[in-house]
């Protein structure tokens, strides 16, 4: 996976993405609600899903 808040990289290779993704686990057995954009609460959310799994 590739962090880039500015989509930059991918636009320069590109990738068309929409600002939706969820966070899985390796396994595929949890995922987080839908996160719509990247601020500063909706990383909060990400890292708060990361540490409970």
């Amino acid at each position: 996976m590739l962090w880039d808040p500015t989509f930059a990289t991918w636009q320069a290779l590109g990738v068309q993405a929409n600002s939706q993704m969820m966070v899985l686990t390796p396994d595929l057995t949890q995922s987080s609600a839908l996160i719509y954009g990247f601020d500063d609460g909706q990383r909060t959310s990400i890292l708060e899903f990361v540490d409970s799994i």
